[in-house]
């Protein structure tokens, strides 16, 4: 009795069904059981194409099992599951099999190697297959010419996150991506938004967790503002945006400012003032996730090149309600200095770059006029003269404008969060973070220490 190997091969398996290789092994096992062999191995190679010079290890395993010996005989479904490379494949399996004596067969073709007509018909079959698959990839390439013209959304890869198969909006996840946008322009970070996702279990389009990365290149696609982008050129698209081209803008801008020091909205009370007590550096907003849940905190963050010693961290919420009550209290007590008259000036400098910033990312992004490099030029030192500028104007807008603040209209405006981070941001210089002396479940108010202007 023969022993036989079956090969089988699909070239797109992007939802992970079966169903095609199911139908070439149920095919191939009736071949074999019909000629008495006995099927001692299958070989599979999924979602890997048999035109382009990838790496086909289910092929290589089958014909090495020829080469060893380990069975005399390679059964596939048909040529072109076997191969779309032409002779150049065809040359390699003959080789094999001429040093063996082993056959190969296809079930589709009635082809057998073990007479001289079999191989000449398999030499004429491989080219025969090359040759339709370049064809089918000239047709393909035609069709998404056309479409691309026509606005239509691109139905090839994975399915873009926040759209159905059909185009049409995933309600649920187009909304997910608006939260996340919103939070990314009032300066959340990309990995906060991943771990919160995480967290809640959502994945992404292809069934994995989400990374930094992921969420970046998903709020960066231009489909999602309507707009299908094919051989570098644009086309407005036909089906409904997730992002206004106003909020794509400012999430490009959002995105595009990071790591220049470019300060985005505070999306936190104490954005920008929480120092750590150890290494005297800037502690940023992050979360703690713990037994499925999810804790806002401020973090002093170890990076690469930079000095956080990353040690110290404190509940947002605790250092936010000491700050917040030692504010009020402390108003009762002072008066506050007028502001600057420089004030204005840098508000309208701090204004006019940021706007610079947006135009850049149009040009970058909408328009397509500047190439990376050129956009790379213009932004670092633009982003870098904001931040001195936020840093200048910080200090600027920190004294009183006009009259003292009262503690009566501090109060009144306390449950709007951008009016207390206001006030706050008037009195206090900034707040140090000492480290934790012991772990406990009561917040040490001790390891809050405050800088008043």
């Amino acid at each position: 009795m023969l022993r036989a190997v079956l090969y089988l091969r699909l070239s797109v398996d992007r939802d992970g069904t079966r169903e095609s290789i199911d139908i070439q092994e149920k095919d191939c096992r009736r071949l074999c059981a019909e000629r008495g062999w006995e099927v001692v191995a299958v070989q599979t190679d999924r979602d890997v194409s048999g035109y382009k010079k990838v790496k086909t290890p289910g092929f290589d395993a089958a014909l090495g099992m020829l080469s060893a010996r380990e069975a005399e005989v390679l059964v596939f479904w048909k040529v072109d599951r076997l191969t779309r490379r032409g002779i150049v494949r065809i040359g390699e399996i003959l080789k094999v099999l001429e040093e063996t004596g082993g056959r190969i067969v296809s079930y589709n073709e009635q082809l057998d190697t073990s007479t001289a007509m079999g191989e000449g018909i398999l030499g004429f079959l491989a080219s025969q297959a090359k040759q339709e698959s370049q064809n089918q990839s000239l047709r393909i390439r035609a069709h998404e010419d056309f479409a691309a013209r026509r606005g239509e959304l691109h139905a090839g890869g994975y399915r873009c996150y926040g759209y159905n198969r059909d185009g049409t909006l995933e309600t649920t996840e187009a909304q997910l991506l608006r939260d996340i946008a919103a939070r990314v322009i009032e300066g959340a970070s990309l990995h906060s938004q991943a771990a919160e996702l995480n967290t809640r279990g959502v994945k992404t389009s292809g069934g994995t967790e989400w990374s930094s990365s992921q969420i970046g290149r998903t709020l960066r696609s231009p489909r999602l503002r309507g707009v299908r982008v094919h051989l570098g050129e644009q086309y407005p698209g036909d089906w409904e945006p997730v992002f206004t081209e106003d909020v794509h803008l400012a999430v490009l801008a959002a995105l595009d400012g990071r790591g220049t020091g470019y300060p985005t909205a505070a999306n936190h009370l104490l954005t920008g003032l929480v120092w750590c007590g150890t290494c005297g550096n800037r502690m940023s907003y992050g979360t703690l996730s713990q037994n499925q849940k999810i804790f806002p905190m401020y973090r002093c963050v170890k990076r690469p090149g930079q000095k956080q010693c990353g040690h110290v961290s404190a509940s947002e919420r605790s250092v936010d309600d000491i700050v917040s009550s030692d504010t009020l209290a402390h108003l009762v007590e002072v008066d506050l200095p007028e502001a600057t008259d420089d004030a204005p000036r840098l508000q309208a400098l701090l204004d006019g770059d940021r706007a610079s910033l947006a135009e850049l990312a149009r040009a970058r992004y909408f328009e397509r006029s500047l190439t990376a490099d050129m956009f790379e030029a213009a932004r670092k030192p633009l982003g870098q003269r904001v931040a001195e500028t936020e840093r200048a104007l910080s200090v600027a807008v920190g004294h009183k404008d006009s009259a003292a603040i009262r503690w009566a209209d501090a109060v009144a405006g306390w449950e709007n969060v951008t009016e207390r981070r206001r006030i706050i941001g008037r009195v206090v210089e900034r707040v140090v973070i000492k480290a934790a002396v012991k772990r406990g479940r009561i917040f040490d108010r001790d390891r809050v220490k405050i800088t008043w202007r």
